[in-house]
């Protein structure tokens, strides 16, 4: 899976062996993403960054001005967004139905959770044989 973030970043979830992958899929216009989204940065930086990798995929429509809105809520991680909202590429070869969900893609590049929201932490320890304090 790879994909170009709106920052420019290349993402390659293969380039990322090693690390565990938090992939956050959510859109500004969704109050529940919202609050998610929060405590998804909070807890990517509970964990070492060279034990985990934060991405996110938006699907909002409108992919200008969400550098701003990522700048307020202090998300530094590569998100992508192609501004296709359900009928994006990414989004819909992904079979995203529901937003917000977190996945969870161990260090081996192994896909652990796709739903991970209820027990994130323990789902991160358990990819990553470390703790997520």
């Amino acid at each position: 899976m790879h994909w170009t973030a709106i920052d420019g970043t290349r993402i390659n979830l293969d380039s990322l062996h090693g690390k565990v992958v938090l992939i956050y899929f959510f859109a500004s216009w969704s109050p529940p993403s919202m609050v998610e989204l929060d405590w998804v940065r909070d807890l990517a930086s509970r964990v070492p960054a060279d034990t985990l990798q934060a991405l996110g995929v938006c699907l909002d429509k409108d992919p200008v001005a969400l550098p701003s809105m990522l700048s307020d809520h202090g998300i530094t991680w590569p998100v992508y967004c192609d501004g296709g909202g359900w009928q994006g590429p990414l989004v819909r070869s992904l079979g995203i139905n529901e937003i917000p969900d977190l996945w969870i893609v161990d260090r081996d590049g192994i896909l652990r959770a796709l739903d991970a929201k209820d027990d994130a932490v323990q789902l991160i320890e358990k990819a990553a044989g470390d703790s997520a304090q």
